[in-house]
């Protein structure tokens, strides 16, 4: 799709689905260098860490172009899953983290449930760019 596309499908989106925040856009970045120029990241623009939630929020309510890091998210299962983590056992470390904060009864539980959870090779990519989809030029 080219950019008028992306404005028309947004405006489409917008309209028969009522939102009242925009639609938004990721792409995944093999490296963080390819973010463009006006992209606030987090750790930047705002001096912390966030989850990948509010980063979405910014994105969808505020309009705002944002890159994120390993360095821009506090959110460890996001950070497991995007293989920004070293985690050797990406999964087990996933059923402990589940297991600490209770949301699992036991390590079996915890497991299974890590496991269900697509998780990219780590450091396949270095960056998440999320855009308004009708500012979006990927």
């Amino acid at each position: 799709m080219n950019e008028v596309n992306y404005k028309e499908t947004a405006e489409i989106v917008s309209n028969d689905l009522r939102l009242k925040t925009f639609p938004v856009a990721v792409k995944f970045l093999k490296r963080k260098n390819e973010l463009p120029e006006k992209t606030r990241m987090p750790s930047v623009v705002l001096g912390k860490r966030v989850t990948i939630c509010q980063a979405v929020t910014m994105t969808r309510i505020y309009g705002w172009t944002v890159g994120l890091t390993k360095e821009d998210l506090v959110c460890v299962p996001a950070m497991i899953a995007f293989g920004f983590s070293s985690a050797a056992e990406p999964a087990d470390s996933l059923a402990a983290l589940f297991c600490e904060v209770e949301f699992a009864s036991d390590k079996e539980q915890a497991l299974k449930e890590a496991q269900t959870i697509i998780r990219l090779k780590s450091s396949e990519y270095e960056a998440i760019l999320l855009a308004p989809l009708q500012k979006a030029s990927f």
